[in-house]
C-alpha cells in the first residue's frame, strides 16, 4: 500500500538553490556591529547658512575645498554633530537670491541636461560673490563667460573696478578715449568726474600720443598708474592657480624682452661711444698733421 500524497511530499528532501539563497547578513539585516568605512570623497557633512534671515543647509565640502575664506571660517566648526548642535553661519554681503544663484553653480539641481545655463546677470553675481569669498576658480570661470558680454565700456570699467580686473578697466578707458562719441554727463557720474577729466585730456592729446607710440595703452596706464597698480595688486591675490601660472610666464617673457631691449640699448650706446672716440681721434690726427705740414709761405721763402 502506497503512502498518502501528503506523507510522500513530507518525506522528500527540499531542493535549495544555493546561488539565489541569501543570508540575513548579506542583506544588511544582520547584527554586525562593525563601523562601516566612510568614503573619502562622497561622504559629506553639511553646513547651515543664514542669508537675509533665510536658512540654507548644504554640503560643506565645496565651500572648504573651493574657498580659502570658508576653509578658514569652517575650520573651527566641528563637522558631523547633531543638527541641534550644528551652528548657523550668517553671511553678509549677499542677498538670498544671489546666494541661490551661487549655490546653483556649486550644487546643480538634478536634471537630464549635462550643462547648467546662467544668464549674464547670474555670471555677474557669481563674479561678485566668488571675489568676495575667494572662490578663485569660479571667479576665473565667471570672467571667461563675461569676457565678451560686457560690450558697454562704462559697465566694463565698473565691473572691472569691483572685481579687481585692471585689464577690463584699461579697455574701458581706451574705448572712451578713442571713440568718436563724447563722454556723456550720465557716464561721467558713473565712472567719476576726476576720471572723466583725465580721459578728456587723453582725448585731446590722442593724436600727439599716437605719433609717439602705436596705441594709447601706455599713455592711459601712465595717467591712471595709481589706480591700475592697486587693482593689479589685489587681482593677483584672487587669481586661480592657472591664472598665476600664465601670469608668471607672461612676466618672464616681459622681463626677457626688457632685458633684450636694455642690452640693445647698451650696445647702441657702446657703438656710439666708439664712433665718437674714433671721430675725436681722427680730428686730433688731422690737427697734428696740419700742424706738422709746412705752410706755402715757408716753402716760397
Amino acid at each position: 500500500m502506497e503512502p498518502a500524497n501528503s506523507d510522500r511530499h513530507a518525506q522528500e528532501p527540499a531542493v535549495v538553490d544555493e546561488s539565489n539563497s541569501k543570508t540575513m547578513s548579506t542583506l544588511g539585516l544582520g547584527t554586525n556591529t562593525t563601523e562601516p568605512e566612510k568614503d573619502g570623497t562622497y561622504y559629506w557633512d553639511s553646513v547651515k547658512f543664514s542669508v537675509e534671515g533665510i536658512n540654507f543647509k548644504v554640503p560643506r565640502y565645496q565651500f572648504v575645498i573651493g574657498s580659502t575664506y570658508f576653509a578658514e571660517r569652517l575650520e573651527s566648526i566641528k563637522a558631523g554633530g547633531s543638527e541641534a548642535e550644528e551652528p548657523t553661519i550668517t553671511l553678509e554681503g549677499a542677498t538670498a537670491s544671489q546666494f541661490r544663484v551661487f549655490l546653483k553653480l556649486l550644487f546643480p539641481v538634478c536634471t537630464t541636461s549635462t550643462t547648467v545655463k546662467f544668464s549674464k546677470e547670474d555670471w555677474l553675481v557669481i563674479l561678485e560673490l566668488s571675489t568676495l569669498w575667494d572662490f578663485h576658480d569660479f571667479r576665473k570661470l565667471a570672467k571667461d563667460h563675461l569676457e565678451h558680454q560686457l560690450d558697454d565700456p562704462i559697465e566694463r570699467i565698473i565691473v572691472g573696478r569691483a572685481a579687481y580686473i585692471p585689464r577690463w578697466v584699461l579697455e574701458g578707458y581706451q574705448t572712451l578715449v578713442t571713440r568718436a562719441k563724447c563722454i556723456s554727463e550720465q557716464e561721467s557720474e558713473r565712472i567719476g568726474y576726476l576720471t572723466t577729466v583725465r580721459l578728456y585730456i587723453l582725448r585731446h592729446d590722442r593724436e600727439q600720443c599716437l605719433q609717439k607710440c602705436d596705441n594709447l595703452r601706455w599713455p592711459i596706464i601712465s595717467r591712471f598708474r595709481e589706480e591700475i597698480d592697486a587693482l593689479a595688486k589685489t587681482d593677483i591675490d584672487h587669481m586661480s592657480a592657472e591664472e598665476r601660472r600664465v601670469e608668471e610666464e607672461r612676466s618672464e617673457v616681459e622681463k626677457e624682452r626688457h632685458g633684450q631691449v636694455r642690452q640693445h640699448g647698451e650696445l647702441e650706446a657702446s657703438w656710439k661711444g666708439i664712433r665718437r672716440k674714433r671721430e675725436k681721434t681722427g680730428i686730433q690726427l688731422e690737427r697734428r698733421e696740419a700742424s706738422e705740414r709746412p705752410s706755402l709761405i715757408t716753402d716760397i721763402d
